[in-house]
């Protein structure tokens, strides 16, 4: 309605020839604003919809963090299906629910974040509030529960922050059986740190 008006007045206003000059002026600058937005808000739109068209990747496009994301979970999915079949449970500390149906491997823990039991969402908080504590505590049993049940046969630590867990039992658990074979991501400050599950098993 605002806008009815708006232009109501502004074809008025074109009417006039004493306003015609400033009104024709100020069209436009709104043109040009509108347009600025317009491209500000859909240039990735546009971008990626040529992509997906013609089946290219652009330099525009290459240095998104979405694109170097794609990249990545490309990369450690082609790791993850050469070592364990689809179907197999999989465990990935920290986020990248996106290798799960790359890889069609099942989540090994009914948490698919470690919020629940670090307390941390990905880049966002560096204090952990004390408040919570004993739910921590409650989730992080949970999880080694649903690690010695599901067995994974991979453990993938996105940033390689498992270790330094102050929940002692799960991360004994851990290094007890299972071994780490290096690192299956790309970018160093993501490494995905593989742990294999040790041939004899838990």
């Amino acid at each position: 309605m605002l806008a009815a008006r708006g232009w109501k007045r502004l074809a008025e206003a074109l009417t006039s020839p004493v306003l015609r000059r400033r009104t024709q002026l100020g069209a436009v600058v709104l043109g040009l604003l509108f347009l600025i937005g317009f491209f500000r808000c859909h240039h990735r739109t546009v971008l990626l919809a040529y992509e997906t068209v013609t089946g290219t990747r652009t330099q525009w496009s290459a240095n998104w963090g979405m694109t170097k994301r794609e990249q990545e979970a490309e990369v450690v999915s082609t790791f993850v299906r050469g070592r364990t079949p689809p179907g197999e449970p999989l465990y990935i500390w920290g986020y990248a629910h996106d290798v799960f149906w790359r890889t069609g491997c099942r989540p090994a823990s009914r948490y698919l974040t470690p919020y629940f039991i670090d307390g941390r969402f990905a880049d966002a908080e560096a204090i952990v509030p004390s408040s919570g504590e004993d739910f921590r505590r409650e989730a992080a049993a949970n999880l080694l529960e649903d690690l010695r049940r599901t067995k994974p046969r991979l453990i993938l630590d996105v940033e390689g922050s498992f270790m330094a867990l102050p929940h002692l039992e799960l991360v004994e658990y851990v290094v007890k059986h299972y071994r780490h074979e290096g690192n299956a991501g790309p970018d160093a400050s993501r490494p995905f740190r593989v742990l294999q599950l040790n041939d004899d098993g838990p």
